[in-house]
């Protein structure tokens, strides 16, 4: 299952979903050639937060019945790194799941990455999702 999100091209990691409900997503993502965080054919675990924000994302596009699907990545705590690099051909799969949520679509949430069974890091996400009214109204401050 896809979910579009307010990504193109090689910027879009996520390639399918495969679990979500209404406290969480599962996402899984194979590390291609082409992938545009590659470094001497190497994908460093770092960059992997793009993977966990998309994998957030995924989740608006799921569970809103919201158009209007601009978020932003606010702060990342506790992250931790347990394998620094991963290659081409890897496949990744970001577990998110929700700590807290409130009404004006700030969010905390616990993601994963692992590679099989491998942790490969992880993190704590506050990110805002923003209804079309609220946007509209901090752009306009």
């Amino acid at each position: 299952m896809l979910v579009k999100l307010p990504h193109s091209g090689k910027m879009v990691l996520i390639d399918e979903i495969l679990e979500y409900s209404s406290d969480s997503i599962k996402v899984r993502s194979v590390i291609k050639d082409d992938n545009a965080f590659l470094e001497n054919d190497k994908f460093y675990t770092y960059k992997g937060i793009e993977m966990m924000a998309q994998s957030l994302g995924a989740f608006k596009g799921l569970n809103s019945s919201d158009d209007f699907s601009l978020g932003f990545l606010i702060s990342i705590r506790e992250f931790e790194i347990f394998k620094h690099e991963l290659g081409i051909g890897d496949e990744v799969v970001v577990s998110s799941k929700v700590s807290m949520q409130d009404d004006n679509g700030f969010g905390v949430w616990q993601s994963s990455m692992r590679v099989k069974d491998e942790l490969v890091a992880s993190a704590s996400l506050s990110v805002l999702s923003p209804s079309k009214e609220m946007f509209e109204g901090l752009k306009n401050e």
